[in-house]
């Protein structure tokens, strides 16, 4: 399987010019990634209050253009034709610090983890790797219990498989959204809890529609007329019909000022690219 990273997605699509291969940039299209719970479990019985993950990659996998060429019998194309897979990274700590997320926080919306560039094709799957996750059981509310990653990678038990249901079509026009559907499983073993997921009940998948996405950031820049706000993740944000609040009270779009810190709740506008905001959180 092929690695290439965000930094290498200039790589060529090779065609057949007659009997050699020359090749040409890939087109390539914008991709948003969240990430949702679904109900999560402890094999004993208590009641999970918290469940915390730190993400430190994300990766997607796709089936890679198919590169014809033809027999020198003059045979068809298709004759020869060679599939290669390709896992793009969407998000990596490296460049950013890992993601934090509270899984039972992300039931109705999806975290948005990344919004970047990809070459454009389909996305049949996806990989998460996380570092470290703790959970709060609600009949212990101060204690934070370290989880034992039981992930589906051979390799690393802290890499999780996510298949996408359907698939995830990247084009050079509009915004795809992938939302990855983790439904965790907390399972006890000895006097240990460890975590894995239940691949078979997800939800993951492209949202044709849209998707309701959640996302924190800083002001970055507001355009007062045009009611449109951009966090420093590059995320534009129109919140013309949001309902603003400022410190936990009601506020107007005459206090969004540049540097505040934002929460957002909305759905995304998948040919524009635009998150339509339901609510906004100021600090």
């Amino acid at each position: 399987m092929k690695l290439s990273s965000i930094a290498a997605i200039g790589l060529g699509l090779c065609t057949v010019v007659g009997t050699g291969v020359a090749c040409g940039p890939k087109a390539n299209g914008r991709v948003v990634i969240g990430v949702k719970d679904g109900p999560p479990t402890s094999s004993d019985g208590r009641t999970i209050s918290s469940l915390e993950v730190d993400i430190t990659r994300i990766e997607l996998e796709s089936k890679g253009s198919s590169v014809q060429q033809q027999g020198a019998d003059g045979g068809s194309a298709d004759d020869n034709k060679n599939e290669q897979e390709e896992d793009v990274i969407v998000f990596d700590a490296a460049t950013g610090g890992a993601r934090t997320i509270d899984l039972l926080t992300v039931t109705s919306f999806s975290a948005l983890v990344a919004n970047t560039t990809v070459p454009a094709g389909t996305y049949e799957n996806a990989r998460i790797s996380i570092s470290a996750a703790r959970v709060v059981f609600a009949d212990a509310p101060t204690i934070s219990v370290p989880l034992i990653l039981e992930g589906d990678n051979k390799k690393s038990k802290a890499a999780f498989e996510f298949k996408f249901k359907p698939a995830v079509v990247v084009s050079a026009t509009g915004t795809a959204v992938a939302v990855i559907d983790f439904v965790p499983t907390v399972q006890k073993d000895g006097s240990a809890y460890h975590l894995g997921h239940d691949g078979e009940h997800d939800d993951s998948g492209e949202k044709h529609e849209g998707a309701e996405l959640e996302i924190h950031g800083k002001v970055a820049s507001f355009d007062a007329a045009k009611k449109l706000l951009t966090l420093d993740s590059g995320v534009v944000i129109d919140v013309s019909t949001a309902t603003l609040e400022l410190r936990g009270h009601a506020a107007q779009a005459s206090d969004i000022t540049v540097g505040q810190r934002a929460e957002v709740e909305g759905q995304l506008d998948v040919a524009t690219g635009t998150l339509m905001a339901k609510q906004v959180n100021l600090e």
